[in-house]
């Protein structure tokens, strides 16, 4: 699990490099559905976002004559902000340094599955976006910061696709456009 704060994972850098899966659980707002993203998964692809509501279900009595309970996940609509929202500021501009990137020089990568959308590398994309920052923090790793955490509200959003090595514009099911235009 994250930090108070919505960090990172908590632990040792060695639990996450393990794991074959890694879903961040973030409760809803009040009515509102919570949402599992998937933030790293060994064979199948980063960023997707689920939403979900708990509902009660009862299971009889246990010997004391006590109820017992359990939660079942149904399926839930995410609220705007969630898969498909506009990005804004530094998500904004990472989408469209994405989207500059992959016309010049963006690669067909054969381990990835992309959709047929052209990725370019993170690192290539991390040092553009160092080179002509995207954010106007002064310090460098108050940048770093800035740029990971557009990434994580891309995908989240449903707007691009990654792995640990390549990033690329997801398309909307059914046509040529990408999921989302920054404005």
């Amino acid at each position: 699990h994250g930090r108070k704060d919505g960090g990172d994972l908590r632990g040792s850098g060695a639990l996450a490099a393990a794991a074959d899966l890694i879903v961040k659980v973030e409760r809803g707002a009040a009515k509102e559905p919570s949402a599992a993203t998937v933030e790293r998964a060994k064979d199948d692809a980063d960023g997707r976002s689920f939403g979900f509501k708990l509902r009660a279900v009862g299971l009889g009595t246990d010997e004391d004559g006590d109820p017992r309970w359990t939660c079942i996940a149904e399926p839930a609509a995410l609220a705007a902000g969630g898969p498909g929202s506009a990005p804004k500021g530094v998500a904004a501009a990472v989408l469209d340094r994405i989207a500059e990137l992959a016309t010049a020089e963006g690669a067909a990568p054969e381990s990835v599955e992309t959709g047929g959308a052209r990725a370019i590398g993170r690192d290539r994309l991390r040092e553009s976006c160092e080179h002509r920052p995207v954010s106007d923090a002064a310090k460098p790793d108050s940048r770093e910061k800035a740029f990971r955490r557009a990434l994580i509200l891309l995908e989240r959003a449903g707007h691009i696709g990654t792995t640990a090595d390549w990033v690329w514009i997801r398309r909307r099911a059914g046509s040529g456009a990408p999921s989302g235009k920054a404005k």
